[in-house]
């Protein structure tokens, strides 16, 4: 018996074929077409034409695990489809876990079949002001340890065997690399005043409305394990908001090409993240996140929202560590004073 898995509205149903049936001639022929046969009813769109293995070892047989959704219509599409829709947009913004393999394969993926239609500038949020002389000197023809060299790559921010994929795509295939982050001395002076936004690449940070810097705050509360300070907070509110003013400005500064944004889930979204500020600059975008499943969320609507971003697609899970019990361990061993 052959199994052919089929899900038709994200319900799996499994077909035993008697292998009787699949002589040498009719497997050449009968094969491709159940293949074909799944891919049109299945619901499910696992991207046909991203060839991938998944890397993440947490969930691969999760229902939602390869699926794509544009969240406008809540509706399946296949990577081809997504790739029409994301040409169609100056700027495209991808939202990634940083730490899973099959985002950076992804990303690699679509930095290349998007140059393919059109070259876009690669902005990436692991590149900040202090690398923008350097991105300069990258060449078609370099190779990924002459571009690690020439970045000066800091390895103990972002390991580059995560991004060597995707930062050398976009060297080769598009219109370079550009840096989208703002520099750690910036960052230092926003902490101690926020007279440091004054700066003309980060004036949208006073559109942004009193809602989504709410949703900010309670972000970094969540991903600090309620441990941090409310004197605190303000100063990291305005780093975040800061960070994505850059990118949105880095990525509307060049209007006669095109964008593409590698950052952090929460950075690319629609209703607090860089699309608020391209919004502001009068620049329209669209966000693709890339989600990983959770083995208790079984629905779209458990994860995000239209609102959120445009596109979804569903990944396998990385595991990690618990950073919160690292977080509590780490101020346990704090002195008292």
């Amino acid at each position: 018996m052959i199994t052919i898995i089929i899900y038709i509205n994200n319900t799996k149903s499994i077909k035993m074929i008697p292998k009787a049936h699949f002589t040498p001639i009719r497997e050449r022929v009968l094969l491709p077409l159940f293949t074909s046969l799944l891919m049109l009813f299945s619901g499910q769109s696992t991207a046909a034409n991203y060839p991938h293995a998944w890397l993440s070892p947490l969930l691969q047989e999760h229902p939602l695990s390869g699926m794509i959704v544009n969240l406008q219509t809540s509706e399946p599409v296949d990577s081809a489809q997504l790739i029409e829709q994301l040409n169609a947009q100056t700027h495209v913004l991808i939202g990634e876990n940083h730490d899973n393999p099959d985002h950076h394969m992804i990303e690699s993926f679509l930095i290349k079949t998007l140059s393919e239609h059109q070259p876009r500038r690669a902005v990436f949020e692991m590149l900040s002001e202090e690398n923008i002389d350097a991105a300069r000197t990258l060449l078609p023809e370099d190779s990924a340890e002459a571009i690690y060299e020439k970045l000066n790559w800091k390895e103990n921010r972002w390991p580059w065997e995560d991004y060597r994929g995707a930062i050398t795509q976009a060297v080769r295939y598009g219109k370079g690399v550009v840096p989208g982050n703002i520099s750690r001395k910036t960052i230092r002076l926003i902490y101690k005043s926020p007279s440091a936004l004054d700066r003309p690449d980060l004036a949208t940070v006073e559109q942004i409305p009193e809602s989504a810097t709410q949703i900010i705050a309670e972000q970094i509360i969540s991903s600090h394990c309620g441990m941090i300070k409310d004197a605190q907070l303000s100063s990291m509110n305005n780093i975040q908001l800061a960070k994505d003013a850059r990118m949105a400005h880095v990525m509307a500064g060049d209007r006669s090409s095109p964008s593409l944004l590698i950052a952090g889930s929460f950075h690319t979204r629609k209703d607090v993240g860089v699309p608020l500020h391209l919004t502001a600059l009068s620049q329209q975008s669209v966000s693709l996140a890339l989600v990983e499943v959770a083995e208790d969320k079984r629905q779209i609507a458990d994860y995000l929202d239209h609102t959120q971003a445009d596109f979804a697609w569903f990944t396998p899970r990385q595991p990690r560590e618990d950073h919160c019990e690292k977080m509590r361990e780490m101020m346990n061993k704090k002195p008292t004073k």
